[in-house]
């Protein structure tokens, strides 16, 4: 690094109080850590508070390749779309509902689903779900256009996607195969 870019770097780091350093400490930490799951950058950015091209640029470090390219999955009927991807789905978003509902802060919230997704890939031998997902399925979540019903067979947790909502026969994948 060039003496003139450190002092640069200097200068900024004087003219800074302490409490922004640390914010910027947790964002850079917050997206680091996401780019270990290889997030995209509008993820990172997203869950971090920084802005894209920075986000780009720490995915590149921590990964030492390009982030994809290409718009991010929006689509709900992912999540239910096959039997085990809706079984995955709907093991972590009860996870994640369970670390994160008494967490008011945003802050709490990214915490929570960095657990559920470390703890989904280690429960899971080969997951389906991306980080991206992942963290499309909360957002979902928490905007209510998937939520966690009850199966009428069983009583276990599916997920119900919103535009497809019936109130009788909610049925959990596993219970469908066995029909």
């Amino acid at each position: 690094m060039s003496s003139l870019r450190m002092k640069v770097q200097k200068a900024e780091f004087e003219k800074k109080p302490v409490c922004k350093i640390i914010e910027e400490h947790h964002q850079v930490s917050v997206a680091v850590r996401a780019a270990q799951h290889r997030a995209r950058p509008p993820v990172m950015a997203a869950i971090s508070g920084l802005n894209i091209s920075k986000c780009r640029i720490i995915y590149k470090d921590v990964t030492g390749n390009d982030p994809n390219k290409g718009p991010l999955p929006s689509d709900t009927s992912y999540f239910v779309s096959a039997a085990h991807i809706h079984i995955e789905s709907a093991w972590l978003a009860q996870a994640y509902w369970r670390l994160a509902k008494d967490e008011e802060s945003i802050r709490d919230q990214v915490e929570s689903l960095f657990l559920a997704y470390e703890l989904y890939l280690q429960e899971f031998v080969a997951p389906s779900l991306t980080f991206d997902r992942v963290f499309l399925l909360t957002r979902h979540l928490h905007c209510g256009d998937i939520t966690i019903a009850r199966c009428n067979a069983c009583g276990g947790a599916p997920l119900q996607v919103k535009s497809y909502n019936p109130k009788r026969n909610v049925k959990c994948p596993v219970c469908c195969m066995l029909n």
